[in-house]
């Protein structure tokens, strides 16, 4: 009897059975395959590296595999620059609210002193208005 299947790497095995088992494990440790079969050993009769459109090529894995972890590298230096121009950013905009409660903090002083200044002048304006008028009144009685 010969048993093929293909396993989760992408690689596909065929072996064939000596002696019966019911049931069949098969274990994919590293690159090599153990295959057991409730004790009974299957003898492997071929190992083929599974190609076509849901396959693989070792050749062009390995590409990929170079080109993306030039990409993560890339990327994590990117990553690295753009956390730093974050926290410059987060500093200038605390930096900025700072300046902006200080303004306000200063506008509102100003504010209260120049109300102020103006109950002040109003107080002296009516004053002299008033002084005027009394004055007047004695000089002519």
């Amino acid at each position: 009897m010969r048993i093929c299947a293909a396993l989760n790497a992408g690689l596909v095995f065929c072996a064939a059975l000596v002696g019966t088992a019911a049931r069949c494990l098969v274990f994919a440790l590293g690159h090599g395959i153990a295959v057991r079969a409730g004790g009974i050993r299957l003898r492997v009769v071929g190992l083929w590296q599974r190609t076509g459109a849901a396959g693989f090529h070792r050749g062009q894995t390995q590409e990929e595999l170079s080109t993306l972890r030039e990409q993560v590298a890339k990327l994590s230096v990117e990553n690295v620059q753009l956390n730093k121009q974050v926290a410059q950013y987060e500093r200038q905009i605390q930096m900025d609210q700072a300046s902006v409660q200080e303004t306000a903090k200063q506008t509102k002083n100003l504010n209260d002193e120049n109300v102020r200044l103006q109950e002040d002048l109003a107080f002296f304006q009516n004053l002299t208005a008033t002084r005027g008028k009394k004055a007047s009144w004695l000089c002519t009685a």
